[in-house]
């Protein structure tokens, strides 16, 4: 279950956790109501785009996954649903596939954050059961953080913003490295565990 719907989970894509809510709710804050698109890098489950697609019965979004069994699973979970003509999925490595012309007023991602060294000492829940493409963020964790954030100024409108979720001491990082790339009005929201767990960043309106 995440944000009161059911999702279809397999080995091939992470569990759903309440943290990811926080991101969530960020995103809906953002959103108009009206038409937009909504591009999530990692998609997973779906769990984010899609539940983002139930609340804005009016956006459209593409989910970018380097997994074809993991766009499986999103693509399954968009059916049952009832978004799948709003959703399209695309087999990529971060923005690779995704089409150049594309503009997003929104751009959100989980990606792997933990530091590769930690892999081995996470609990037994996680480190057994979650895909390790889907965690290991390389030496610092930050990897796909810089790969996404040099390129997503160029993918998104203007006032567009991007939105991650970050471990829990990643934040400040994060937010410097969406400050480095010219993003405005960088922020942060803590989890209900007080962790800064989401760090969004706006583009610049012209």
């Amino acid at each position: 279950e995440f944000w009161g719907r059911c999702f279809t989970i397999t080995p091939d894509v992470l569990d759903p956790r309440p943290d990811t809510e926080t991101l969530v709710s960020l995103a809906l804050d953002w959103l108009p109501t009206g038409p937009v698109n909504i591009l999530d890098l990692g998609v997973g489950s779906g769990c984010i785009l899609l539940t983002l697609l139930c609340e804005r019965p009016e956006a459209q979004g593409i989910g970018v996954d380097e997994s074809q069994s993991a766009l499986d699973v999103a693509m399954q979970n968009a059916t049952a649903l009832g978004v799948e003509s709003r959703a399209n999925f695309i087999e990529s490595n971060w923005f690779s596939n995704v089409p150049q012309a594309a503009l997003f007023d929104l751009i959100v991602s989980n990606p792997p954050y933990i530091p590769s060294p930690d892999i081995d000492a996470l609990e037994a829940d996680v480190r057994n059961y979650d895909p390790i493409g889907a965690l290991d963020g390389g030496d610092d964790g930050l990897d796909d953080y810089r790969v996404i954030i040099a390129s997503a100024r160029s993918m998104l409108k203007p006032d567009g913003g991007v939105v991650f979720e970050v471990g829990f001491d990643q934040a400040d990082k994060v937010l410097k490295l969406l400050d480095e790339a010219g993003f405005a009005a960088t922020g942060f929201c803590k989890d209900l565990s007080g962790i800064k767990r989401v760090v969004y960043g706006r583009a610049p309106s012209v």
